[in-house]
C-alpha cells in the first residue's frame, strides 16, 4: 500500500489551487470544447439511452421509425450542459455520426424559428470534427462519395485529404474550361433529387477554403453580395421575413436529411428557459414543441438512413405546465422513451464518489500526491451530512469549493479580493466575449456596482463627462415588444440633465441585427434619450444590409454610439463579474467583492466610453464592403458546353490517383499575356498584388485597358471628374502624406497630372499600396462599393 504524502506538501498545494473552483455556469459555446474532465457515471444512464438510440435509428429498417426523440428534465445545476457535452464528445471521439446544438439563448427572434433552427445548423455543422475538417466538409465529402464510388469496391476515400486537395482539383479543372462544383452538383443531384440543387451547390463550395465562409453564410440565411452569389452560382433571394421562414425551414429539412443520410444526426435543444414569448403569446418551450412536431411531420427518411435523435432539455415544470397540454407535440417530443428522463439529483452515493473522483482526477494525480484518504481534506461524514438535501450538482460543487480549506493564517478580505481578481484575470474570455447574452450581463453587472456614484473624466478618444451620476439600471419597457434585444438602460443626469441610454449587445447577423437596431432605435417606444450599439470589431456590419440604413441613421442623426469593446478591457469586467460569482470560495460577501471592484469598474474604458457623449461618425473600419477575391476568369462558353469526362476520371479525383493535377508546373509554364484567360484573374483593392501586372480594370461594368498602376489611377480620377464634379468642389477626403494629393498649385504635388474637368493638379508619383489606398477613399467619398471596382491583372510568375 502507497503511504500518503507529507501532510504539509497536501496542504500547500491545497492553499494554491482549489479543484472545486469551477465556472459557476457552463455557457452554450461550452458544448463544443472537448476538453474536459467527464464524470463518466453522472447521468450515465440518460446519456447510454440517447446513445443507444443514435444506434437503433440506424439499423431500424421502417423509415417512419427513423426519427426518434427524448426530453431531458432537471433543475438548474443538475448537470444537463455536461450531458449534452458528454453526448458531443462521444460523437465527436466515436466518429459515429453527426452533432447539431440549438440554445435558445441564441435566438435573437424565436418569432423566426425556422430561421433561428437554420442559423443553429449552420453553427453547428462548422465545428470541427477529430478528422481536423468541419462538419460541413465531412458532410460535403460524405456525399460526394456516396455519390461516386461503389460501397462494393476496395477503393479508400479519405475526407480530410479531399478536403485539403479540393481547392487544387477545383483551380485545374477551371484553367481547363471544366467548373468542377458543377459537375460534382450533377452527380450528387442523381443520389438526392428531392434536395434543392442550390443547397447541394452551396455544400460542395464548404470545401472550397476561400469559398467556405460564403457558403456556410448562405446556407445559414445570410445574404451575399450580389458579386459573390453570382461567382458561386447561387441565388441571393431578398424577401420578406414569412418568405424566408418557409425557405429555412425548407432548407433546414435538406439539411437533416442529408445529414441522416449519412450518419446519424443527433439535434439537442437547450436553454428553452429564456424569456422570450412569441407574438401569439407562445413560450420559447412551446415554439420547441411545435418546431419538433413539424420536423417529424415533414422529414422523410429512407430505409438505408442513419436517422434522426432530437433531444430536448428543460426544466421540469417547463414540461408539465407548457408542454403536456400541447397534443400531439408532447407525443413527439418523447417518442424515445414516452416520458421524460428526469436527472437526478445527487445522494449518499453519488456525491461522495464525485468528491472522490475529482479530487483523484484534477487534484492529486496531477500534482503525484498520495492522501490520508480519498475525501482528504474533506470527511466522509460531512460530505454524507451534505448529500442529505440532495443538492443539485453546482450547488454541491459550490460547498466543495468553499470548505477546500485547511487552517491557515487569516488574510485580509482586499487580499483576498486582490487574489481572486488577479486568479481571473487568467482565465480565457474570448468566446464569452463574443457571446451577446453573457457580455450584457457583464456589462449590466458592471454598471450596477456604479449606481449612486458621480462621474467625470475623459475617455481615451477625447470625449467628456461632465458629474454623470447614474440613479438605476432598468429594465426595458414594454418587454414584449423589446423581446430581449435592449438589454437594459442606464437612467442618470449629467450636469443635472436627465438621459436614459439604452445597451444593446448586438453581435449576431442578418435578420437578428436588424431586429436588435429597429428597437434601439425605437426611441420613442422604450423612452430612451440616446442609444448605445455593443459589437466587436470582428463583427462587421454589411453596407449590403437592410439594416445599415437604419445603422447610419442611428450614428449620424439620432446621436446614437458604437462601441467596439477593447478586449482587455471587457477581461477586466467579466473577471469583476467572476469573483463576485466565486465570492464564497474566496471567503468573500457578495457586499465585499462589490465595494472592492466599484473603483476598477469606476475607471474602465468600456464604461466611460458608453456614458460619453458619440461623436456622430461612422468609424470606416467597423464597415465591410463584401468584395470578389482572386476569382479565376475560364472562358465562360466552353465551360457551359463542357461534355463532362467519364465516371471513372471522377473517381480518380475525389480517391486522388496521383495524376490528377492537370496545372502545368513552374517549368513549362507559357509566358503571361493578358489575353491567357487560364492566368487572367479579377481582384480587388484588399488582394495582394506582389508579382501581379495590371492590364484593366472595371467600373460598375464599364472595363477600361490601362498598362500602368499610374495610368489606372489617372483614368479613375478623370472617371469620378467626368461625373462627380460637384463632389470634388465639396471637398476631397484627407489623405494623409508630406504632400497634397490634389492642389490647384503644381508646386504642391511631387509629379503633377491636370484634371482639366475638376482644375485640380493630382499627384501621381505613388507606390502601388498608396494608390490602392488612395482609391479606396475615393470609392467611398464619391458613393461607389468596393465590389464595383474589380481590377484584372496576371500573375508574371506564371503561377
Amino acid at each position: 500500500m502507497t503511504s500518503a504524502s507529507p501532510l504539509h506538501e497536501i496542504h500547500q498545494a491545497i492553499q494554491e489551487y482549489n479543484p472545486f473552483n469551477l465556472r459557476s455556469v457552463v455557457k452554450h459555446q461550452d458544448v463544443w470544447n472537448t476538453d474536459f474532465v467527464d464524470v463518466e457515471f453522472l447521468h450515465a444512464q440518460a446519456s447510454d439511452l440517447i446513445l443507444g438510440k443514435l444506434q437503433e435509428t440506424q439499423a431500424e429498417q421502417d423509415p417512419e421509425k427513423k426519427t426518434s426523440a427524448f426530453v431531458i428534465t432537471a433543475e438548474q445545476g443538475v448537470g444537463k450542459s455536461h450531458l449534452i457535452r458528454r453526448l458531443h464528445r462521444r460523437i465527436y471521439e466515436g466518429q459515429n455520426g453527426f452533432f447539431l446544438y440549438m440554445s435558445f439563448s441564441l435566438c435573437g427572434d424565436i418569432n423566426l424559428i425556422h430561421y433561428e433552427l437554420r442559423q443553429a445548423i449552420a453553427r453547428s455543422l462548422s465545428q470541427s470534427t477529430i478528422l481536423g475538417i468541419s462538419q460541413w466538409q465531412l458532410l460535403a465529402a460524405s456525399v460526394i462519395e456516396k455519390a461516386l464510388l461503389d460501397p462494393k469496391s476496395q477503393q479508400v476515400f479519405d475526407p480530410a485529404d479531399f478536403v485539403k486537395r479540393f481547392d487544387k482539383l477545383y483551380r485545374s479543372h477551371l484553367a481547363q474550361g471544366r467548373d468542377l462544383v458543377t459537375i460534382l452538383v450533377g452527380k450528387c443531384q442523381g443520389l438526392f433529387p428531392e434536395v434543392d440543387p442550390d443547397v447541394l451547390r452551396a455544400l460542395l463550395w464548404t470545401l472550397s477554403e476561400p469559398h467556405a465562409p460564403y457558403a456556410i453564410k448562405w446556407l445559414g440565411g445570410d445574404e451575399l453580395s450580389s458579386a459573390r452569389v453570382e461567382e458561386m452560382k447561387l441565388p441571393n433571394i431578398t424577401a420578406p421575413e414569412i418568405s424566408k421562414e418557409q425557405e429555412s425551414f425548407k432548407i433546414s429539412l435538406a439539411l437533416l436529411k442529408l445529414l441522416s443520410a449519412h450518419r446519424s444526426t443527433l439535434l439537442c435543444f437547450d436553454e428553452t428557459e429564456i424569456p422570450q414569448v412569441s407574438e401569439q403569446g407562445f413560450s420559447s418551450t412551446q415554439i420547441l414543441a411545435y418546431l419538433i412536431k413539424q420536423i417529424f411531420d415533414s422529414l422523410h427518411q429512407s430505409t438505408n438512413s442513419g436517422g434522426l435523435v432530437l433531444s430536448s432539455f428543460m426544466f421540469a415544470n417547463q414540461w408539465s405546465s407548457e408542454v403536456v397540454p400541447l397534443a400531439g407535440a408532447s407525443d413527439r417530443m418523447t417518442a424515445g422513451t414516452g416520458d421524460p428522463i428526469n436527472l437526478k439529483q445527487l445522494d449518499g452515493q453519488s456525491f461522495p464518489k464525485l468528491v472522490r473522483f475529482l479530487l483523484a482526477k484534477k487534484f492529486y494525480k496531477p500534482r503525484g500526491l498520495t492522501p490520508p484518504h480519498p475525501l482528504y481534506p474533506f470527511n466522509e461524514e460531512e460530505i454524507k451530512t451534505v448529500s442529505k438535501e440532495r443538492p443539485p450538482v453546482r450547488k454541491a460543487l459550490r460547498w466543495c469549493a468553499e470548505n477546500f480549506v485547511v487552517t491557515a493564517p487569516p488574510v485580509p478580505p482586499e487580499e483576498r479580493f486582490q487574489k481572486g481578481f488577479e486568479e481571473k484575470l487568467q482565465d480565457d474570455y474570448q468566446e464569452a466575449i463574443a457571446d451577446s447574452a453573457t457580455l450584457a450581463e457583464t456589462l449590466r453587472y458592471c454598471f450596477e456596482l456604479v449606481v449612486g456614484q458621480t462621474i467625470s473624466g475623459e475617455t481615451k478618444s477625447g470625449e467628456k463627462i461632465e458629474a454623470a451620476t447614474i440613479t438605476a439600471i432598468a429594465e426595458v419597457e414594454p418587454k414584449s415588444k423589446n423581446a430581449g434585444y435592449i438589454n437594459f438602460k442606464i437612467v442618470g443626469t449629467e450636469q443635472d440633465k436627465p438621459f436614459v441610454i439604452g445597451v444593446a449587445v448586438l453581435q449576431q447577423s442578418g435578420l437578428s441585427f436588424a431586429a436588435g437596431l429597429n428597437r434601439l432605435t425605437d426611441y420613442n417606444t422604450f423612452s430612451l434619450t440616446r442609444g448605445c450599439l455593443i459589437r466587436g470589431v470582428e463583427f462587421k456590419i454589411k453596407t449590403f444590409w437592410d439594416s445599415y440604413k437604419t445603422y447610419q441613421k442611428f450614428i449620424q442623426r439620432q446621436g446614437g454610439e458604437h462601441i467596439e469593446p477593447d478586449p482587455e478591457s471587457l477581461k477586466t469586467l467579466m473577471a469583476l463579474k467572476a469573483v463576485f460569482e466565486s465570492a464564497s470560495i474566496y471567503g468573500l460577501t457578495e457586499a465585499e467583492v462589490q465595494e472592492f471592484s466599484r473603483s476598477i469598474a469606476l475607471n474602465n474604458e468600456i464604461l466611460l466610453e458608453i456614458l460619453s457623449d458619440p461623436s456622430g461618425l461612422i468609424d470606416p473600419s467597423i464597415i465591410d464592403d463584401e468584395t470578389l477575391v482572386s476569382m479565376i476568369i475560364g472562358d465562360d462558353n466552353h465551360a457551359d458546353t463542357y461534355e463532362e469526362g467519364s465516371e471513372d476520371d471522377l473517381i480518380d479525383l475525389l480517391i486522388g490517383s496521383g495524376d490528377e493535377d492537370s496545372e502545368l508546373d513552374d517549368a513549362s509554364q507559357p509566358a503571361a499575356s493578358p489575353g491567357d484567360a487560364s492566368i487572367l484573374q479579377s481582384l480587388t483593392l484588399k488582394s495582394t498584388y506582389k508579382g501581379k501586372k495590371l492590364c484593366s480594370f472595371s467600373l460598375r461594368g464599364e472595363t477600361h485597358s490601362v498598362k500602368t498602376w499610374r495610368e489606372m489611377y489617372i483614368k479613375l480620377n478623370q472617371i469620378f471628374a467626368e461625373y462627380h464634379l460637384d463632389k470634388f468642389r465639396e471637398g476631397l477626403p484627407v489623405i494623409s502624406g508630406r504632400k497634397s494629393h490634389f492642389s490647384q498649385d503644381p508646386t504642391d504635388i511631387h509629379t503633377p497630372f491636370f484634371l482639366e474637368k475638376a482644375g485640380l493638379y493630382l499627384e501621381t508619383k505613388l507606390s502601388v499600396a498608396s494608390i490602392l489606398n488612395c482609391t479606396e477613399k475615393l470609392l467611398n467619398h464619391f458613393g461607389y462599393l468596393e465590389d464595383e471596382l474589380t481590377l484584372q491583372v496576371v500573375d508574371r510568375s506564371g503561377k
